[in-house]
């Protein structure tokens, strides 16, 4: 299945829901994204003949939220860490995925639970921790960092400790940032 070339006139279109489309497949999602540079959600959960993600998804920047759930996307393009806004990515039970690439520092929420594929992930560092931070302070993000990757046998134990030790840093420096800012509240009413 083709999307309509009309989807293209949907500029200001903030919510994609095209989960459960069957026949959807990756021909022409980069003209979607080319296109739709305005949406903050895109579900295309169920998509069985979805196998790739275009490259150019870099161009949704307002990106907020993608579910992939259930798909048979392989891996996740490099190009996805250029989405600045980025906060949740949802990739559970994509059974043939077998690469996780770097994230974007704004995610706070990746499930990739039942990914039995999956066997390489973004090595976290010291300079995504700091990035990953700031974003959260510029925003002022609410929540903490979730990463879940369950059920994926195939996913070396060096990488899982690697993610834990990540969001555990993440997690702390947060709690940190948040009594700080309490503090300084209550000073300021004082």
């Amino acid at each position: 299945m083709h999307l309509p070339d009309s989807f293209s006139n949907l500029t200001t279109l903030k919510v994609l829901y095209l989960g459960g489309c069957i026949k959807l497949d990756t021909s022409n999602l980069y003209i979607l994204f080319d296109a739709l540079s305005s949406l903050t959600q895109l579900d295309l959960d169920g998509c069985d003949k979805l196998y790739e993600i275009p490259h150019n998804i870099s161009n949704l920047s307002l990106l907020e939220s993608l579910s992939l759930r259930e798909t048979k996307v392989k891996s996740i393009p490099e190009t996805i860490r250029h989405l600045p806004r980025l906060r949740n990515l949802y990739l559970t039970s994509c059974t043939v995925l077998w690469s996780m690439p770097r994230i974007p520092p704004s995610l706070h929420c990746l499930t990739a639970n039942n990914c039995k594929s999956l066997e390489r992930v973004f090595t976290p560092t010291p300079e995504l921790l700091q990035q990953h931070l700031a974003s959260y302070e510029k925003e002022y993000y609410i929540g903490g960092t979730v990463f879940s990757f369950r059920n994926c046998p195939n996913l070396k134990k060096d990488s899982i400790d690697a993610i834990r030790e990540y969001v555990k840093c993440c997690n702390e420096e947060k709690r940190s940032m948040r009594d700080a800012r309490s503090v300084g509240n209550k000073r300021k009413r004082h």
